[in-house]
């Protein structure tokens, strides 16, 4: 059933109206933690520091199921490639210093991993 955001289905799941979801870590967590929902599995190729028992889609059995969200910089198409340069050059030490991670990534139980962790680079 299509809901318009987390928060309706969240709503229904408490409710007992649907029987599973998936959402956003950094929504679904505490409500894990306050026994509202009861979390089945993280995807990624970790566990995840905010719910450490639950295991991964993996090691459930499914070996080939990996959910991700990328975030990135993006410039317009026609962009020099000498400013595109300077922006991931200046990006880079920003994005990997841990007051970024701790108030854009920690706060939001974001994990930064996979094939582009630590990878920027601005795309067009």
């Amino acid at each position: 059933m299509p809901y318009k955001g987390l928060a309706p289905a969240l709503q229904d799941i408490m409710g007992g109206q649907i029987d599973g979801v998936f959402g956003a870590l950094s929504v679904i967590g505490p409500l894990a933690t306050a026994g509202k929902v009861k979390v089945m599995g993280v995807s990624g190729g970790a566990r995840a520091r905010l719910l450490p028992n639950v295991p991964t889609f993996a090691e459930l059995g499914f070996k080939d199921y990996e959910a991700n969200f990328y975030m990135g910089l993006s410039a317009t198409g026609g962009t020099p490639a000498a400013v595109i340069d300077k922006i991931s050059k200046d990006a880079r030490p920003i994005v990997l210093s841990a007051d970024f991670r701790e108030r854009n990534m920690n706060r939001f139980a974001f994990e930064s991993g996979g094939r582009y962790a630590g990878r920027v680079r601005c795309f067009w």
